[in-house]
């Protein structure tokens, strides 16, 4: 805390950050000093921004969210996983009405899990085999700009994940707006995990693999949105099914395998 001179909202080009724990708007000093000795005005200036937090509901939610989000980054970022993914930013899709009431329980339960990192590989141009394979090998890590060593490789250059986990039911939901994916690849990894080795080795190829014990499965994209995750090894419960669903007869598995079959392309 800063004690002296009355320091001015204004005149000293302060900064009006929230606190979480207090759930109220405090000044600060450019290098996140606390001001507490301020001047009537400012004084005033801030029990009015405090009072609109009172009255609005959604306005202290809206702030407790970002707060939590920006601690959620910074833990991430020391644990070296830097928050810079893709994100669909505009969809006419909403979650309520692209998903099935089964797996929509399911994931709001697996996002609003603490200390874990939600994320998604969405599978481009892969075809169902390729999916399949990645189910029970793991996903294969890329390197970034063409590089040849294993030091440029990293979870973020084949994974998409967030600070607010809850943004992957909207990404699993879009996620054939990149390169017409069929669907995504569920990621979960214990926070503990992430400083760990969380990669195997291809004894074939030395590529550097995403262990498939952080996989929760497959989950298609279909014209009605999403309504199962697709696993090699599905529990009784939930919206899981086995590998075989992979080539039911359902559009996305029914296009994708005739272009298989006659050596055609998928657009």
């Amino acid at each position: 805390m800063l004690f002296g001179d009355k320091k001015d909202i204004r005149r000293d080009n302060l900064e009006i950050k929230f606190d979480p724990r207090e759930q109220i708007y405090k000044a600060y000093l450019q290098d996140g000093t606390l001001v507490t000795n301020l001047t009537g005005n400012s004084i005033r200036i801030l029990g009015k921004m405090n009072k609109e937090l009172l009255l609005r509901p959604e306005l202290l939610a809206k702030e407790m969210r970002v707060s939590v989000d920006s601690l959620r980054v910074q833990k991430l970022k020391d644990l070296g996983y830097a928050c810079t993914s893709f994100e669909v930013l505009f969809s006419e899709r909403d979650n309520d009405t692209y998903m099935t009431d089964e797996i929509k329980a399911f994931l709001e339960n697996l996002t609003s899990e603490d200390d874990v990192l939600i994320g998604i590989h969405r599978t481009g141009r892969a075809s169902i085999d390729d999916i399949a394979y990645m189910l029970r090998g793991g996903i294969t890590m890329t390197r970034l700009n063409g590089s040849t060593t294993n030091s440029a490789i990293h979870l973020m250059n084949n994974v998409s994940y967030y600070p607010n986990n809850e943004t992957i039911i909207k990404e699993l939901v879009n996620a054939d707006s990149y390169k017409d994916s069929l669907g995504s690849i569920l990621i979960r990894i214990p926070d503990d995990d992430l400083s760990k080795n969380i990669f195997l080795i291809d004894s074939e190829t030395c590529d550097l693999i995403l262990d498939p014990q952080y996989i929760v499965g497959f989950v298609p994209v279909e014209v009605n949105g999403i309504s199962e995750i697709i696993t090699p090894y599905p529990p009784e419960n939930g919206p899981f099914r086995g590998l075989n669903s992979l080539y039911e007869d359902k559009k996305y598995a029914r296009d994708n395998f005739e272009q298989i079959t006659t050596g055609g392309t998928k657009k």
